[in-house]
């Protein structure tokens, strides 16, 4: 791992004072994705722009979120209509129609009213009161027309934080469940399953692969924007103005970094096994509020590694936890269990801090359902939303328990060289009561692995064993 931050930091050095000089890369760091569903929303919708660039970028944008269509159509007869950010909570929702049926309902006598109020709109338009116009029988033909040829695509995008199978399921749940997006009484335009393609847009974590990527959804890569705005830009620069040319060129300056330095942040991981960043690389990347580029990068290593073994936890739910909050990544295993105890244990790992937990069911929990022929028939993921709490708590009794639960953990393991301190009391917040061990610096991906097999198994033998102790 030194000998390739030692490679890594003139790079960084020179690519920090160039980021430093890129509006673009300032303008983003305020809202990590967001930004970019809000920039990549923007050039969807700029296929009549007067800008010759703006335009195809437009069209090779249309052309790369192509939604599923009939055989007989290819994606250059589909347009947008529409694009809605955060609708439903999806970070992109476009609306694609073709081209024969754009074309009928242009020339109805209100069809160009209707589609400049989806293309303006930020949300689901109503078109109920439309019932009562003496044109009744023309607003109703093009309201058919949109029913029956409308494709949606939904995007998820994954810039900076990893991929959740259960954000992934439920989100797919709600298109199962048909989401409105012209409200007209029976007549209504739907979003669901036969009209929906499910894109995942990422920077592609190369650790062998993303974790688990559920079958709707398709993956798409930065690299791959980067690319087409490329090709658009050596073609018709010449033809667009000199501010959007250089902020186009800029955002691809920024995506280019942000995919160089997660080709390099995995080489160490995957090659040295690396978990914590050396503290020169890590400052470095502070500067640049990367960081959590790294924790996430590892993280996901340690989730592919741990794959078998989740595959054999039938006894409960594995909630992956990914977030970032004081400065460091904060990640871990959550597991609920199946025998309706509204109990979780897991291990969570911050600052090199190894905790050992146990906490009733956290509010609003959402109990992810596999894409499986149950949830096909409606058989849908549920929100349990009451707060629980503990029955009875006795604080030594809890220590005393998940103290156990950590010696017999670091024994087992037989890697006491990897512990650098323990905690001798009971730590909390609110339910949440955790132990921990301080990890070595140098702990690999392969002793964190075995330490985190280890760990869960000995929570869940001590859970089973003292059921009376833990009731919420």
């Amino acid at each position: 791992m030194k000998n390739t931050v030692g490679q890594l930091l003139f790079a960084l050095d020179e690519s920090i004072g160039l980021l430093r000089e890129n509006f673009v890369f300032n303008s983003s760091l305020s809202s990590k994705e967001l930004f970019h569903s809000n920039l990549l929303g923007m050039l969807l919708l700029q296929e009549y722009s007067c800008n010759q660039l703006l335009q195809n970028v437009a069209r090779a944008l249309m052309k790369f979120f192509a939604p599923q269509k009939p055989k007989e159509l290819s994606s250059k007869d589909f347009r947008v209509i529409s694009v809605f950010r955060e609708f439903h909570k999806f970070d992109l929702f476009i609306a694609y129609i073709d081209e024969k049926s754009y074309g009928q309902i242009e020339k109805l006598k209100y069809g160009k009213i209707i589609l400049d109020s989806l293309r303006d709109s930020s949300d689901a338009i109503s078109l109920n009161d439309c019932n009562e116009c003496e044109e009744y029988q023309d607003w109703q033909s093009a309201i058919k027309i949109l029913h029956d040829n409308c494709r949606f695509v939904v995007v998820e995008n994954k810039f900076k934080s990893l991929p959740d199978n259960v954000q992934l399921s439920e989100y797919w749940g709600k298109v199962l469940r048909k989401i409105p997006y012209i409200h007209a009484g029976k007549s209504s335009v739907k979003c669901h399953l036969e009209n929906t393609t499910f894109y995942l847009l990422a920077v592609n974590y190369p650790v062998e692969k993303l974790p688990d990527i559920i079958s709707p959804w398709k993956q798409l890569s930065y690299a791959q924007i980067v690319q087409l705005l490329d090709k658009s830009i050596e073609t018709f620069s010449s033809k667009a103005d000199s501010f959007t040319v250089e902020y186009l060129k800029k955002y691809c300056d920024m995506l280019r970094f942000h995919l160089w330095l997660n080709i390099e942040i995995t080489k160490s991981i995957n090659k040295y096994g690396a978990v914590f960043p050396d503290k020169i690389f890590s400052d470095k990347l502070d500067q640049i509020r990367l960081k959590d580029f790294y924790e996430k990068a590892w993280f996901s290593k340690l989730d592919y590694c741990l794959g078998e073994f989740w595959a054999h936890k039938k006894d409960c739910d594995v909630i992956k936890e990914a977030g970032f909050t004081n400065g460091h990544g904060l990640m871990g295993f959550k597991c609920v269990m199946h025998d309706g105890s509204r109990l979780a244990y897991g291990v969570q790992m911050q600052n090199r801090q190894f905790r050992f937990y146990v906490e009733p069911l956290p509010p609003k929990y959402y109990r992810p359902v596999e894409f499986d022929e149950k949830l096909r028939q409606g058989h849908l993921p549920q929100y349990e939303k009451k707060t629980y709490h503990w029955k009875h708590f006795d604080e030594g009794h809890f220590f005393e328990v998940l103290d156990k639960v950590k010696r017999a953990t670091i024994k087992k393991a037989g890697c006491d060289s990897i512990i650098v301190n323990t905690s001798q009391n009971l730590n909390k917040f609110d339910d949440f009561k955790y132990v921990y061990v301080t990890l070595s610096e140098g702990v690999t991906q392969q002793q964190l692995r075995d330490f985190s097999k280890i760990a869960l198994t000995k929570l869940s033998e001590m859970v089973q064993k003292n059921r009376e102790l833990f009731e919420v």
